[in-house]
């Protein structure tokens, strides 16, 4: 017992939050959840017999349930996973220990904001532990080199299980269930979790045998294979090469484009086949064009999650400063910014035509207000993308938990609630077409300020740790 206090004491020191900014976000999300819990205390969502809550509500607490999850996995597989746990096996012993008694308060605590809202308590335990078995594992969480290999059958259980229960009127559905539902879920779902918290031993992912290199690396693809590889990945002329990790193909538009299709067409299908289960009834075309409503908005948050990515990289940067044609290191975070203007341009134009072509073909609106909304949707995205660089405004300020939780912040909030509104919105105004304005000004102030405060730093650039 005494081993498991020692491991407890550190979820309340410094050492949880090192490097481990998922937590900021869940504290985020938590702060929006009871922000919501106080506009809607006192109304009631049960009728006929169904829970139904809030859209943005359940978008929000399901987020921050995946956070604060992952923060937990993150901390419990780097103790785990750490040298000394080879040679004291008290170590894993411990922190196994004292996960199962910070699991269950991190229920409790996650599950107040919808309680508060009148939701039955089985239900939202059973809801959470779905979100523990996605989060748990040791191939969802650390260093990928430190992961162990992913199963693909619970690669797309997993994947597909987020997506479906992102969904709000997936998870009134659940609430919705008998109790004997969620009984049966949480007896399924929670044994699931504590084995895979479960210590195993693991092989560095880079370590593969040395016949399956030497295959791989005779084994060349076709030349009609390589044609379509090159047509795919084509970047415009006009756009610099970027001398930072190209997350997401966001800087060719033709791979851009039919990513956005394929996870369209992916997320519009797992979402309309759970909507079939859950009523019983057959596919229909109101049922398909309610869920490729939600696709595309969670379609367009998931691509642009890349454009942001380049900040919290930068390691490299010292090197390219001293062995490209860059002058000082003004000069070079000017680069850095145009490279990250044009290349986030280029995809957040192809984002919102996208956007905009899904609202006019479910009906949302015609073909005039859809093309609006569109570029809307392209201007908040450009905005949202130059939020992080706030860090780098003040002496403090940049550090990898504040550039993620900018991150997150401008996308999965910002850019979601907009988006969201844009749909939910039963007649169009003029303030709605306000933020849009604003976040271009605010891109372009930005572009201006940033990169001058970047280059007063020292170099190396990339932050210490904590």
């Amino acid at each position: 017992m005494r081993d498991i206090s020692k491991a407890l004491r550190l979820y309340v020191s410094p050492v949880f939050f090192r490097e481990n900014v998922t937590v900021y976000a869940g504290v985020v999300y938590l702060l929006l959840c009871a922000g919501m819990d106080y506009t809607y205390w006192g109304r009631n969502f049960w009728h006929d017999g169904r829970y139904t809550m809030p859209g943005l509500l359940a978008t929000f607490w399901w987020l921050s349930l995946q956070a604060w999850f992952t923060a937990l996995s993150t901390h419990y597989w780097r103790q785990v996973r750490s040298p000394a746990t080879f040679m004291l096996p008290r170590i894993q012993a411990a922190e196994y220990g004292a996960a199962h008694i910070v699991l269950p308060l991190l229920f409790v605590v996650l599950a107040l904001p919808i309680l508060s809202l009148g939701a039955p308590l089985l239900n939202v335990m059973a809801l959470e532990s779905i979100n523990v078995v996605i989060w748990s594992g040791s191939d969802r969480v650390g260093p990928r080199n430190m992961r162990t290999r992913m199963r693909v059958p619970r690669l797309v259980l997993n994947l597909g299980a987020f997506i479906v229960l992102l969904a709000p009127s997936m998870q009134s559905r659940l609430l919705s269930a008998p109790w004997y539902v969620a009984a049966a879920i949480l007896l399924v779902t929670i044994p699931m979790a504590l084995q895979e918290y479960r210590f195993r031993s693991y092989v560095m992912a880079n370590e593969t045998p040395v016949k399956a290199r030497r295959a791989r690396k005779n084994r060349t693809p076709s030349r009609w294979v390589m044609s379509i590889v090159q047509m795919i990945m084509w970047q415009p002329s006009w756009l610099r090469r970027v001398p930072f990790p190209n997350s997401f193909s966001t800087g060719a538009p033709l791979g851009l484009g039919v990513q956005i299709i394929l996870m369209a067409a992916a997320f519009g299908l797992l979402m309309m086949l759970a909507a079939c289960l859950s009523e019983m009834k057959p596919p229909s075309w109101d049922m398909l064009k309610h869920a490729m409503r939600s696709a595309s908005v969670q379609t367009v948050i998931l691509n642009a999650l890349g454009l942001v990515g380049w900040m919290r990289s930068r390691q490299d940067w010292p090197f390219l400063l001293s062995l490209g044609p860059f002058g000082s290191r003004t000069d070079f975070s000017y680069a850095v910014f145009r490279a990250h203007g044009l290349r986030t341009m280029q995809a957040a134009v192809i984002l919102g035509v996208f956007f905009g072509a899904m609202m006019w073909r479910v009906g949302q609106a015609h073909a005039g207000l859809a093309l609006a909304e569109g570029l809307a949707c392209a201007a908040m995205l450009v905005g949202a993308s130059y939020l992080p660089s706030i860090a780098f405004l003040f002496r403090k300020s940049d550090r990898p938990g504040l550039i993620v939780l900018l991150s997150f912040g401008g996308i999965m909030m910002l850019v979601q609630f907009y988006l969201d509104w844009l749909i939910e919105a039963r007649h169009t105004t003029w303030w709605m077409w306000v933020p849009p304005i604003g976040a271009l000004a605010f891109a372009a102030v930005m572009a201006r300020i940033a990169p001058p405060a970047l280059g007063q730093k020292d170099w190396p650039i990339e932050p210490p740790v904590g």
